[in-house]
């Protein structure tokens, strides 16, 4: 995944380098789906502590419950719209701008 951002970044998007590197004799390519996955083990305690009050009203299991949906999300459009429609947050500022922030950067 590291070299494929890589890649795009300099213009080469991951189906284009696939066939460049069959082209080029490369017998093995792996594929994988990037997943958004485990950003939140990236907050600090007092994040997740922030997240679990601003959006969840305190519900440690209805947080938990969302970091596990967002895991199974391929893109950053999908965890926006997930916090925006189904966990009606306001994506505009606090701890979900700056989760999103985070998200998007990477």
């Amino acid at each position: 995944d590291i070299f494929m951002a890589a890649l795009a970044k300099n213009g080469y998007p991951p189906e284009k380098a696939a066939v460049m590197a069959i082209e080029a004799g490369v017998d093995c390519i792996m594929i994988s789906e990037k997943r958004i996955a485990d950003f939140h083990r990236k907050l600090s305690l007092n994040d997740m502590l922030r997240m679990q009050r601003e959006i969840f009203m305190g519900d440690n299991s209805k947080m938990n419950e969302a970091f596990a949906k967002m895991a199974q999300m391929t893109s950053y459009q999908e965890v926006e719209d997930f916090f925006r429609n189904e966990l009606k947050a306001n994506i505009e500022e606090g701890i979900a701008k700056e989760y999103l922030q985070s998200i998007k950067s990477k």
